[in-house]
């Protein structure tokens, strides 16, 4: 057993796929049964999980754990009324007998399918289940974030409802220690780390992929933090920055001591409420400023975070501030870099229209986006076209049920299914947007990635524009390559524009020739224009770090300078009583110390004021005590103050 947990602890599957087929050779057990089970499954290897599953379930008919494996590796299959019926008659056979571990698993497995499915709805509201039925912390944190990100597909959620639930994520920290803060010193580089779980093919990677490959290594240096695996993209960019660390086996705390140990000055989280999310990390504030954004499209909710990246398109100044807890860092153009793949394969300049005679539209944005609302505006599209095509890609339709259950979703709505295709996710998937005229965007939540892998394929995307960040990334990316003309901001107007552009013909084929060169001659794929607007936005927030801290230290030693004077006032008063002082001096010296007592009430709330305060006085009298000498002291500055107060409690 003791190498048996070795293995399990160092995630060695195939030794512990060794190690259990020869146990269980010599005898049964159901635990060392029940552990190649779940290695089969880490490694991939769903045939022989399902071969072993079935084996156990003719030994253990009524085991509920070896039931949800079962729902497991039919969900990694992609056939999802298996997974759907297993597990609701678990539910339903077992009710209040099921493990809160195990319940926990199965509401976590139900949220996941149905948001697969494209019901948005029923995945938030297991994921929901999934939280409240665990009173483990991590599963917790865990369970809501898969709650939030989920709920980012609603469109029966206001911003503020958003908002509000995205703001609860921060009391699942309250209990949890932060780090001892590191004080920032100024150096010649700033150290800036990047953590991600998704530094790998992945579409996060096309848009931070500048941050690591076009930093100023004069003033920058750069740390990447991986939790999650690698592949041929890890090591490409492990050679573009002064360090490396994978944190996948660590803990959160043993991730946060290893950044705050690395000296990060500025720690960039690029998952926030994504899958194997980085954020717990944060929330123990292992670096003094942290900044979320890129790969995630709302407020962490996590007070930890001192930033969220955005531009001035996605959140226009002065608005949506109050949808974060975050600050907006605001940049210029645009928030993200797009590096399209090194496989993007050529544009075909021949427009499916002249090739087939009638328009295609297309959308290859991830199914689980496309509500009810939107299709019944591509209905209303395509209804000013008799022969038109809708072209719809999502891994969703690689499952026979899912493709199923989309189809009956589109008959209810009114489609005609002649007109619509679907198909699967395909590794080629760039290629197929050759077969593609307009692409329609998906609201509230549109594409990113798609979006601008459309665009560089020649292919024009109408979008809709919403108030709150994340309902405006498709116009921050049309905007920074100047198609206006593709840019709705109501659903008329985004039928209208969709109508207007499939019915200009030349103005179609002179997109497919120019997207190209246009998108890599604007902001969005112009490296050098965007690192030096970030890099320009690390400096000014390290800098203001660097001048609270400052502050913070000259408001250290005021406190204890003022509550000394404080003691000191009734000794003065005394001293006036007994006329060792002129009425006039008496006068003066009393307003001041007036002055001084409200100044030390804000002192602990309020910096800024007593700041603001400390520079507004200018002078005031004081007669020493034996030679009734009077004094004038100018206050300037700061320190002219601080010289003040140690002169008055007999310091200087």
């Amino acid at each position: 057993m003791e190498i048996l947990m070795h293995y399990i602890n160092n995630q060695n599957y195939n030794k512990i796929v060794e190690l259990a087929k020869n146990n269980l050779s010599i005898k049964y057990d159901k635990d060392m049964a029940t552990y190649l089970v779940c290695s089969y499954i880490e490694l991939g290897d769903l045939d022989n999980a399902e071969k072993e599953i079935d084996n156990l379930l003719k030994k253990e008919p009524k085991d509920i754990w070896i039931k949800f494996l079962k729902a497991r590796v039919s969900y990694m299959k992609a056939e999802y009324q298996e997974v759907i019926n297993i597990l609701f008659q678990c539910i339903s056979k077992f009710k209040n007998k099921i493990p809160k571990k195990i319940k926990v698993s199965i509401y976590n497995l139900l949220g996941a399918t149905y948001k697969i499915l494209g019901d948005s709805n029923a995945g938030a509201k297991y994921y929901y289940i999934a939280y409240n039925n665990t009173d483990n912390d991590r599963e917790r944190i865990i369970e809501y974030s898969n709650y939030l990100f989920c709920i980012n597909y609603l469109d029966n959620m206001n911003d503020q409802e958003v908002f509000k639930a995205h703001s609860k994520y921060n009391e699942l920290f309250e209990n949890f220690k932060t780090i001892e803060n590191r004080t920032l010193n100024k150096k010649s580089k700033i150290r800036i780390g990047y953590i991600s779980p998704d530094f790998r093919k992945h579409v996060v990677v096309f848009f931070s992929f500048k941050l690591l490959a076009n930093y100023d290594k004069n003033k920058f240096e750069v740390i990447c933090y991986a939790k999650g695996s690698e592949d041929g993209v890890t090591s490409q960019l492990k050679t573009l920055v002064d360090g490396w660390r994978n944190i996948n086996n660590l803990s959160e705390d043993e991730a946060a001591i290893l950044i705050k140990n690395d000296e990060i000055d500025i720690l960039f989280d690029l998952s926030g409420h994504t899958a194997n999310s980085c954020l717990p990390i944060l929330a123990r504030k292992p670096a003094p400023i942290q900044i979320s954004g890129i790969g995630y499209f709302n407020t962490t909710g996590l007070k930890a975070v001192d930033y969220f990246l955005t531009d001035i398109n996605c959140d226009p100044i002065g608005a949506n501030d109050n949808l974060f807890i975050e600050k907006l860092l605001r940049l210029p153009h645009t928030h993200f870099c797009y590096t399209p793949s090194d496989e993007v394969p050529e544009v075909e300049y021949l427009s499916p229209q002249e090739k087939k005679g009638y328009i295609t539209f297309g959308s290859f944005n991830n199914f689980t986006k496309v509500t009810d609302e939107i299709l019944l505006m591509w209905k209303k599209i395509m209804d000013r076209f008799n022969n038109s095509k809708l072209l719809l890609k999502s891994s969703v339709f690689n499952s026979e049920y899912g493709t199923e259950v989309i189809k009956k979703r589109l008959e209810r709505l009114g489609f005609d299914l002649t007109q619509i295709e679907l198909r699967g996710f395909s590794a080629d998937y760039l290629e197929e947007y050759n077969e593609i005229d307009i692409a329609l965007d998906t609201y509230p939540y549109p594409g990113g990635g798609t979006t601008c892998d459309a665009l560089y394929m020649g292919v024009p995307v109408i979008t809709l524009v919403g108030e709150r960040h994340g309902s405006r990334f498709g116009y921050s990316i049309l905007k920074n390559i100047e198609m206006e003309e593709c840019i709705a901001f109501t659903k008329i107007d985004y039928i209208e524009k969709a109508i207007s552009l499939a019915n200009d013909t030349k103005k179609l084929k002179q997109w497919r020739k120019i997207l190209r060169g246009k998108m890599e001659k604007s902001p969005l794929m112009n490296g050098d224009l965007y690192m030096d607007s970030i890099e320009q936005a690390y400096i000014r927030i390290y800098q203001e770090y660097l001048d609270a801290e400052n502050r913070q230290k000259i408001i250290k030693e005021l406190i204890p300078l003022i509550e000394t004077f404080r003691e000191g006032q009734i000794y003065i008063v005394d001293s006036f009583k007994k006329g060792d002082f002129s009425k006039g001096v008496e006068q003066v010296i009393n307003d001041t110390l007036i002055g001084v007592d409200y100044i030390s009430d804000i002192l602990k709330n309020e910096a800024e004021t007593v700041i603001a305060m400390l520079n507004n006085i200018k002078s005031f009298y004081i007669k020493l005590r034996k030679s009734y000498q009077e004094k004038k002291c100018n206050i300037e500055s700061n320190d002219d103050f601080l010289v003040l107060l140690k002169r008055l409690k007999g310091d200087g």
